[in-house]
């Protein structure tokens, strides 16, 4: 991974195990070096909902709060695919549609079959996470937190 080769890692097993100690353990030996942390839960609960993991993840990154409106969680978006040099009048419908937010009238509306729209979204995220995982910092610093949130 230090050599911009990227690596992704899946911690999965038995709840007690030691799964979080050995992430929080990894997450302090790389507090000085470089690099760009991305982490994803998922639970029984959500088991249904294949995408789950990355909404929830795509919330957090952008800096959705409770308290925000609908026009305040689509500017936070705007601001965070903006960040990573996405297309705004192609990325926002498709990520709009899939946080489940109003889409303003500037936008265009998504005409698309449900798996041509499945396979572009899944393309924007792929983008978005690319573009993200070049940006790397040091320490607690995350490529996901939005400036302004």
């Amino acid at each position: 991974a230090q050599e911009s080769q990227g690596q992704a890692v899946l911690i999965a097993g038995e709840a007690g195990i030691g799964k979080s100690r050995l992430v929080r353990q990894l997450r302090e030996r790389l507090r000085e070096t470089p690099h760009s942390w991305l982490e994803c839960r998922t639970s029984p609960h959500t088991q249904s909902s294949a995408l789950y993991p990355v909404i929830e993840l795509i919330e957090q990154a952008v800096g959705f709060r409770d308290v925000d409106s609908s026009d305040d969680k689509l500017a936070r978006l705007e601001r965070g695919l903006a960040l990573a040099g996405l297309e705004l009048e192609e990325a926002v419908p498709l990520f709009a549609s899939l946080l489940s937010l109003r889409l303003p009238e500037r936008y265009a509306a998504l005409e698309i079959s449900p798996q041509l729209q499945r396979q572009k979204t899944l393309e924007a995220l792929l983008a978005w996470l690319l573009a993200l995982g070049e940006k790397q910092y040091p320490g607690e610093q995350s490529p996901w937190l939005v400036p302004g949130t």
